[in-house]
């Protein structure tokens, strides 16, 4: 996986599924209350926020890109 991005920094490509970390905080639409602090979502720039899949989304302060598939399944 690759470096950490800053939200501060740089905003993922609208629509894009990423990882994310978000902490445990509340950002005035939701409480961050996952199992987890880190989660995949899809960036919503209309929310400025990442929607998990539950239907919740989330503030989070780091992301980054999901690797690419691997090219040839493993046939074991």
């Amino acid at each position: 996986m690759g470096e950490w991005i800053s939200i501060k920094d740089s905003a993922p490509v609208n629509g894009q599924t990423v990882y994310g970390y978000c902490g445990n905080d509340w950002n005035g639409n939701n409480w961050n209350g996952l199992d987890s602090e880190y989660f995949m979502g899809e960036w919503d720039e209309d929310e400025n926020a990442l929607m998990h899949h539950s239907g919740w989304r989330y503030a989070f302060t780091h992301w980054m890109p999901l690797p690419e598939p691997p090219e040839e399944a493993d046939d074991e």
